[in-house]
């Protein structure tokens, strides 16, 4: 939850990599992202493309500088992989010409955004799939879920259950009781 609720630290995201959870990518010989284990923090440097992996198997990706990626086995194939550059990559102006150096906060940036929307999408994903499974009717607007009046108690069960798959997920023995993060109105 720490994640989630603000921009995550060059360990946690080294810990992330290490549980699985995320796969970080570098910019290979000709540009393609490729996928790499950092080893400390200052491998980070390198981190073009990351991939954050979900309860249910499947990921979603981020590439610096590409709208259109698809991971085709466990390679990751860009639209124009010309421009696939490290996230910490940053130009600063000198009095001498323009300097290539490195920042972090772009990376740590990107990757909290990622995760919250990766898990975001996940729970909405599961509770309508849930739903429908059942037969019953859901309407999403951004976070919210319209349901029947009768469905609503089933439509929070479902909201729980993929909150705590999360956090299973990410390898913790914590269980929590979320129905009350949807509001009725």
């Amino acid at each position: 939850t720490e994640v989630l609720s603000s921009t995550v630290k060059e360990k946690e995201v080294l810990d992330l990599v290490n549980k699985g959870i995320i796969t970080v990518y570098e910019r290979g010989d000709v540009g393609e992202p490729v996928a790499f284990k950092p080893k400390d923090i200052h491998d980070l440097d390198r981190v073009a493309g990351v991939q954050i992996a979900k309860p249910d198997g499947t990921a979603s990706l981020i590439v610096n500088g590409q709208d259109e990626v698809m991971a085709v086995g466990d390679k990751l194939v860009v639209v124009n992989d010309d421009h696939v550059v490290p996230f910490t990559e940053v130009t600063r102006a000198k009095d001498d010409g323009l300097e290539i150096g490195t920042n972090h906060k772009k990376l740590l940036d990107n990757v909290s955004t990622a995760i919250a929307r990766t898990y975001d999408s996940y729970v909405a994903s599961y509770v309508v799939e849930k739903l429908h499974d059942e037969g019953i009717p859901v309407l999403t607007t951004h976070d919210a879920f319209t349901v029947p009046v009768y469905a609503m108690n089933k439509a929070k069960d479902y909201y729980n259950e993929a909150v705590n798959n999360i956090y299973k997920f990410g390898g913790s023995d914590v269980v929590v009781d979320a129905r009350d993060n949807l509001s009725v109105e």
